[in-house]
C-alpha cells in the first residue's frame, strides 16, 4: 500500500486518509502505513481525529446516547482543519497542531468492552448511539465513493485494494 502512495514534487505536502467505521481497524492500519511509508525514506506526520474530540460538555450536548449528537458534536473538525489540514494544503505552513486537547478517559467501544464491559456487538442497544452515527456519517459523506483507494480491512493480516481510481 505504501508504494501506491505518489511522491508530490515541488515541496507540496500529500494528505492520506484513513477512514472506517468504529472498530474496523483504522488507528492500526495508518500505523502501519506510516511505518512502510517512513521505510520508503519519505517523511511522515502521524496524526488522528481521534485527537480533535471536543470536550465532554459539547460532546454529550445532544445526550448521551443520541447518533445524531455523536455525528455532530463529537469532533471539532474546525481545529482538526486549522491545526493539520490547512498547514499540510499546497502552500501551506507545515506549522501544524498534533491534537487538540487530550481526554484521558475517553475511549472508543473495544478499550471501553475491555475497560468496563460494554458490549462491542454493534447490535446492542448500547452501541446504537455510535453505530446510528456511523450510519449518518456514511449517508451524508459518501466516504467509499470518495476515496481515491478503498481498502477491504477486515482481516488485518491480509488486506486488500477493492478499488483505486488512479
Amino acid at each position: 500500500m505504501a508504494c501506491r502512495i505518489p511522491v508530490r514534487r515541488g515541496g507540496d505536502c500529500l494528505r492520506v486518509a484513513v477512514d472506517g467505521p468504529d472498530g474496523s481497524g483504522k488507528t492500526t492500519f495508518a500505523d502501519e502505513l506510516a511505518a512502510a511509508v517512513r521505510a520508503l525514506g519519505r517523511p511522515v506526520v502521524r496524526v488522528s481525529l481521534d485527537d480533535f474530540h471536543h470536550v465532554r460538555a459539547v460532546r454529550y450536548r445532544q445526550g448521551r446516547e443520541s447518533p445524531e449528537g455523536f455525528w455532530r458534536d463529537s469532533y471539532d473538525y474546525q481545529r482538526f482543519r486549522d491545526g493539520v489540514l490547512d498547514p499540510f494544503a499546497p502552500g501551506g505552513t507545515r506549522r501544524y497542531r498534533p491534537l487538540a486537547h487530550d481526554l484521558g478517559t475517553d475511549v472508543t467501544a473495544k478499550r471501553m468492552a475491555r475497560r468496563d464491559g460494554t458490549n462491542p456487538d454493534p447490535a446492542h442497544p448500547a452501541m446504537r448511539r455510535y453505530v446510528e452515527a456511523q450510519r449518518i456519517y456514511f449517508a451524508a459523506c459518501s466516504p467509499q465513493q470518495r476515496a481515491d483507494i478503498l481498502i477491504d480491512n477486515e482481516d488485518l493480516e491480509t488486506q486488500r485494494i477493492i478499488r483505486t481510481t488512479s
